[in-house]
């Protein structure tokens, strides 16, 4: 999760108790994201102490969380759930202030592919 060419998010449901589900995402700009990290309560809560100690932004999306819950580790996401993914990769980069790099790998990735 410290590879800084990655734009890792959480996805967290956290009741009043504190986080019950946590999800990590990583997405590189040039492919679909994958799960890295999923876990509940103690775990969760630790998926989320990393997030914060590498300034990477916790969303909350409840639903979004448990339809993430259920995808494997190291599996991308399914194309189902690319609308809101990408909902939450877009506010991540963009507090981040790394939209604009994110977007010229793409664009750098789809001129490699073109030749």
């Amino acid at each position: 999760m410290s590879d800084p060419d990655q734009s890792d998010i959480h996805k967290h449901h956290r009741p009043s108790s504190g986080p019950r589900r946590a999800i990590a995402l990583s997405y590189d700009g040039t492919d679909v994201p994958q799960v890295v990290a999923t876990g509940q309560d103690e775990l969760a809560r630790r998926i989320i102490e990393v997030a914060r100690e590498s300034g990477v932004p916790a969303v909350e999306d409840p639903m979004l969380a448990r339809a993430l819950a259920e995808i494997d580790l190291g599996d991308h996401i399914p194309e189902a759930l690319f609308r809101a993914v990408a909902e939450v990769l877009s506010y991540a980069l963009y507090v981040n202030d790394r939209h604009e790099d994110v977007l010229r790998r793409a664009r750098e990735q789809g001129d490699e592919d073109d030749r």
